[in-house]
Formats: C-alpha cells, structure tokens, sequence
C-alpha cells in the first residue's frame, strides 16, 4: 500500500509540475492574472506530493519491504537503522527524487518569497491610496494593531522575558521602527508607491554602517562594492521620468 501511494503522489507531483510549467507562462503570455496567480499554490502542491513520494520511500526502505525492487537492490535485513535510512538516496533512484524534491523546495521558497514581495507591494499601495485621507499615525497604527495579536500565541508558548540592555535595544527598535514607518508613510504620498518604496534598498547600506558604527562588524570591499551598486540603482530609479519632446 505505501509504495502505490508513494507512486500515486509521484504521478501527481508530475501532473502538478506540468501546470506549473505552463499555466503561469500561457497566463503571462494573454495577461491573465488569475492563472499567473496559480504559480505558488501549484509550487506547494509540487513540494508536498514530493514530499509525500519521498516519505514512502523512506518508509519503505525502513521497513524492508523488498516487494519493491530498488528496496531489495540496494539494502538488506541486517543493516542499522541509519544506514537504512541513508540507503533512500544511495542509488539512481533515490538520488533522483531526491534531487527533484529538493528542486520542489527551492520552486517553493522562490514562490513563497514573490508571494510575500506581491503582499508587500500591496501594502505600499494602499498605503499610498490611504495616505491623502488619513493620518500617517492612524495608517501605521493598524500595523501592530494585527502583528501583534498574529504573534501573542508564540510568545505565550516560549516567552522569554527581556533582561538589562536588552530593554533599551528593545525600545530603541520599537522607536526607530514606529518613526520609520511614519516617515516612509508621509513620503509615499509626495509621489508613487513604485518610486517612493524603491528608496529602501538604502536599507541595506545604512544597516552595513550601523553595524561597523554599533558592533564593529567589519567592511569588506565586496560589501562596499554592493552598497555603491544598491545607492546607484536607487538614485538611478529616483530619476524624473523624461518629458517627450514634440516633433516641429
């Protein structure tokens, strides 16, 4: 039974990889959006039938169940537990899947990230909807108004209470972070979301110089190299759109 089921969810990751393939390409290609939206949910859905693949065959190969030939080729009765175990991935076959489930791991971070990039895009924009109408403080308000009930059931569950210089850090990040948001709220407004949000590429220069200035991290030139392209790119895209010339 677990091997058909493993082969079951391995025909199903296959059909789920096709879609994905081709749905979100053919949805680009006519501007469809809802079948470009597809491209995450198919990418968990390829992970968790990969998942569930590699699974069996672990189980399997654990139980010494030889009915399945790549199990009788490759392990045998008297072998400890752990080698058993590494066995899953010590032949052609194993190796493989696992391979590809790890190539189903990576098409899932990838979409939960454009998933989370799509989510924060969408926050700048109402924001920036919001932001003629309603008090910058009134819009960052809602912000720890649902972070902060999301968060209770984890701190309840390991809370661990905050000791010495740990306070200060601690109301020093709340103060910043309150301030920054309020800051980038009121710029959103003087122009687009798409520009206005492109300035905090600058986070990652201004968090390198607060490291070598707070804990002295030290600066290679790589990391130099990397802030200068970040500042660059971002002036570059702060630029002010060319006004068309008129042919005489």
């Amino acid at each position: 039974m677990i091997p058909e089921a493993g082969q079951i969810a391995l025909i199903i990751a296959l059909c789920l990889s096709v879609l994905l393939g081709t749905v979100p390409m053919v949805g680009a290609w006519r501007g469809q959006r809802w079948a470009m939206n597809l491209a995450p949910s198919l990418a968990a859905g390829v992970f968790v039938f990969l998942s569930i693949a590699f699974a069996c065959l672990t189980i399997v190969f654990l139980q010494d169940d030889f009915s399945v030939k790549v199990v009788a080729s490759n392990s045998n009765s008297l072998l400890p537990q752990m080698y058993k175990f590494s066995a899953v991935w010590g032949n052609h076959e194993g190796s493989l899947l696992l391979w590809v489930w790890i190539l189903g791991a990576w098409s899932l971070a990838v979409a939960i990230a454009i998933t989370g990039a799509l989510l924060t895009s969408l926050a700048y924009v109402l924001v920036r909807n919001l932001a003629p109408d309603e008090h910058p403080l009134v819009i960052v308000f809602y912000f720890p108004l649902i972070s902060v009930p999301l968060s209770l059931p984890w701190v309840l569950i390991n809370p661990v209470l905050p000791s010495g210089g740990d306070w200060i850090w601690l109301l020093a990040v709340g103060l910043f972070t309150q301030l920054g948001q309020v800051f980038l709220t009121r710029g959103i407004t003087g122009m687009p979301a798409a520009r206005a949000t492109a300035i905090s590429y600058v986070q990652v220069l201004f968090a390198a110089l607060w490291g070598a200035l707070l804990f002295g991290e030290q600066l290679n030139q790589w990391m130099v190299l990397g802030a200068l392209l970040v500042l660059g790119a971002t002036l570059i895209s702060l630029r002010p759109p060319r006004k068309p010339q008129l042919l005489h």
